[in-house]
């Protein structure tokens, strides 16, 4: 559990800082437009907080609904290297915003359905997954920011980064099977 929480959270919030400087530096938007890439990523994030909760809490539980979370967001940030024109990067923005919602809304849930039955050592377990999850946190931003490359050209790679997110994002599902 804590290492499946590390790697998500590792992998989560690389596309958050980063998919405006894409936007801006590799497929050559106008920075409002890239602020309204952002903005579509966090807006689709609303009903992605709340359609997998509703899943998990009706049907198949917190950890069966962080695992297709995982993997759907691996996916889609995989699918982003291929990007290459300003509304397929809406549309990754879109997806990406709602597949990585899920593990915003459930990673407390999901921490609680592990700590049923161990009310005596609840807040130490928690607090275990809680410092995975921080730092991983942390450590996974700044590791993506540093695998961006400018060549000598002067053009901005960001694909060294977009694999380390969604290798992470893998090892976090692989972590939680």
């Amino acid at each position: 559990m804590v290492a499946g929480m590390f790697f998500a959270f590792m992998g989560l919030y690389f596309s958050y800082y980063y998919i405006t400087a894409h936007a801006t530096l590799v497929l050559r938007v106008s920075p409002s437009s890239a602020v309204t890439v952002l903005l579509t990523l966090l807006a689709s994030n609303i009903p992605g907080r709340i359609l997998p909760s509703l899943l998990s809490d009706r049907c198949i539980g917190p950890l069966n609904t962080l695992i297709p979370s995982t993997l759907l967001s691996a996916m889609i940030v995989f699918l982003w290297i291929g990007t290459s024109t300003p509304g397929g990067l809406y549309l990754v923005a879109c997806f990406y915003g709602f597949a990585s919602a899920g593990l915003h809304s459930l990673y407390a849930v999901t921490v609680h359905a592990f700590n049923v039955g161990w009310e005596g050592e609840a807040g130490v377990r928690t607090g275990v997954v809680f410092t995975g999850i921080g730092v991983g946190i942390m450590v996974g931003t700044p590791v993506g920011a540093r695998l961006i490359r400018r060549g000598e050209d002067g053009v901005v790679s960001f694909v060294g980064a977009q694999v380390f997110t969604g290798f992470v994002w893998q090892l976090a599902r692989g972590a939680f099977w």
